[in-house]
């Protein structure tokens, strides 16, 4: 039963097939390790944008704080109308003892942050953050996709 009768070269073959796996493997590795690369370049720049605008909203509520503390004893359509002059895409709405302020931020890539305070006239506490949430960027399509009805095969 002994058919093979030279055996010099089966050596040589897994030798071969060693480095071959070796050099799949090793590619793979890089593949991987250059598609982290990626997302982890594109992770930095989303949490850079995003913590500008953070920034932007921050800067804005120490505005408005000032505003109230400068027009602590004035009326509220003045502190309403000094705020607007502050920043005309800020939309106000009349609450029974003050106002609630709203504004939208927006970066250069499109991601939006809103910012809704409540903001009081009578009150020790001058101002209220209720809601500082990023808005979901919607996805829209470049061409209206296709959707064709498929015919299910009995198999019985």
């Amino acid at each position: 039963m002994n058919r093979l009768k030279n055996q010099n070269g089966s050596s040589s073959i897994l030798v071969v097939l060693s480095f071959l796996m070796l050099g799949i493997f090793s590619v793979l590795g890089m593949m991987s390790t250059y598609s982290d690369y990626k997302l982890a370049l594109k992770n930095a720049s989303w949490n850079q944008q995003y913590d500008s605008l953070q920034a932007e909203v921050y800067a804005f509520v120490a505005n408005v704080d000032n505003v109230l503390i400068d027009y602590a004893d004035v009326d509220l359509e003045s502190v309403k109308g000094e705020l607007k002059e502050l920043d005309n895409h800020t939309i106000v709405s009349d609450i029974s003892n003050g106002f609630i302020l709203a504004r939208e931020f927006e970066g250069e890539s499109g991601k939006k942050i809103r910012l809704e305070m409540e903001c009081y006239m009578s009150s020790t506490e001058r101002y209220s953050i209720k809601m500082i949430k990023e808005i979901p960027v919607t996805f829209t399509y470049l061409e209206e996709p296709q959707f064709i009805d498929m015919e299910a095969t009995n198999n019985d």
